[in-house]
């Protein structure tokens, strides 16, 4: 599994607390989804806890250079072999659709001598168009259960969009904007574990197809040769001096 964790990442309170008093011994994870007029933004993070900060430290320094210390580059690198891995650890469907979307904006702070680290924090991005209209997002969550403590899934919708129905499982029948996943619940849906929402996406002004244009843009030249035409012959049948009738 990449990072030795696996992909879904997400940076959480400093002094390794994802929940008030409680202490990250293992690995925690935050699933959020923020819905806005421009689309999906899906959130995946990790705290990890210091056994596994320092098992993952290791696996990013091996892949290096192998001197005991993880640099930026070989963090940067490891990173970004996990990020790549995620479009198939976390696919995301739109209206029953999968979405081809790259996921990015992704970090591990966890840098310095192997195991020096008390806790270490992962995360990473994928943004994804949505058109106007009732939408129904689905996420299919394929990462390793048993490498979890816990995970929480937030759904959220701002600027104008409205989420309708949100949950745990192919169809929620409620709204709920906050899910709290324990390791048990996780290992017993196994594929099964799938985070949804349908959503209301604001559509913007209407702005015409091109080849509806051409249409448009021929009637009004030719109404303007109209009335063109009409004015001139107007002009010349109106006797000089005299004021026309209109």
């Amino acid at each position: 599994m990449a990072l030795a964790l696996g992909p879904g990442l997400m940076l959480w309170p400093a002094a390794g607390r994802a929940h008030l008093g409680h202490l990250v011994l293992g690995a925690e994870r935050y699933v959020k989804f923020d819905v806005t007029p421009e689309g999906l933004r899906l959130v995946v993070s990790l705290v990890l806890g210091p056994a596994e900060t320092a098992r993952v430290m290791q696996r990013a320094d091996e892949e290096g250079d192998g001197n005991g210390v993880v640099s930026p580059d070989e963090a940067r690198r490891h990173v970004e072999r996990w990020t790549a891995a995620l479009a198939d650890e976390m696919p995301v469907l739109v209206d029953g659709e999968p979405v081809r979307a790259s996921w990015g904006e992704s970090f591990f702070d966890a840098t310095g001598p192997v195991g020096s680290r008390s806790e270490a924090a992962v995360e990473a991005v994928v943004r994804v168009p949505l058109e106007s209209g009732e939408r129904r997002i689905q996420v299919r969550d394929r990462m390793r259960a048993e490498t979890f403590d816990r995970t929480d899934v937030s759904f959220v919708a701002r600027d104008g969009a409205r989420l309708l129905v949100a949950g745990l499982g192919e169809r929620p029948e409620r709204l709920e904007t906050d899910l709290a996943i324990g390791r048990p619940l996780a290992q017993r849906l196994g594929d099964r574990l799938v985070y949804s929402a349908t959503v209301e996406v604001p559509g913007g002004s209407w702005k015409p197809t091109p080849w509806l244009l051409v249409p448009l843009l021929v009637a009004t030249a030719a109404l303007a040769v109209r009335w063109l035409f009409r004015l001139g012959r107007r002009r010349r049948q109106t006797p000089r001096g005299s004021k026309g009738v209109a």
